[in-house]
């Protein structure tokens, strides 16, 4: 669920409100993982927000991005000038790049 104290479109210039638009489609392209991670979390206790060590070994340093379930990996940008978290696993077929800004790279996990 996503929730506005205020109408995006009341309160927000073009640009944050087309990056507020594409959170929203992201979210609703993502609401059938959540829920099943829900459903899951709810039966066996097992987290939905997991850090990367919790799928790949080696990654114990790995504090600045987290798996939801194990699928999606959250790689928040921490700085106002950083644009890629700079830890990276191979991209798994059918994931998504959530933008075009965002080098894409492949490889272990590591820096």
């Amino acid at each position: 669920m996503m929730q506005f104290s205020l109408p995006p479109t009341r309160v927000l210039d073009d640009d944050h409100l087309n990056a507020t638009l594409a959170a929203v489609a992201l979210h609703q392209q993502l609401v059938p993982e959540i829920r099943a991670l829900a459903k899951t979390a709810a039966q066996s206790g097992e987290p939905i927000l997991r850090p990367m060590a919790y799928h790949y070994d080696h990654v114990d340093e790995v504090v600045d991005q987290f798996l939801s379930g194990k699928n999606i990996l959250a790689a928040p940008v921490l700085e106002e000038v950083q644009r890629f978290a700079g830890y990276c696993c191979r991209p798994a077929p059918g994931w998504i790049r959530t933008s075009e800004d965002t080098p894409a790279q492949q490889g272990s996990a590591s820096r």
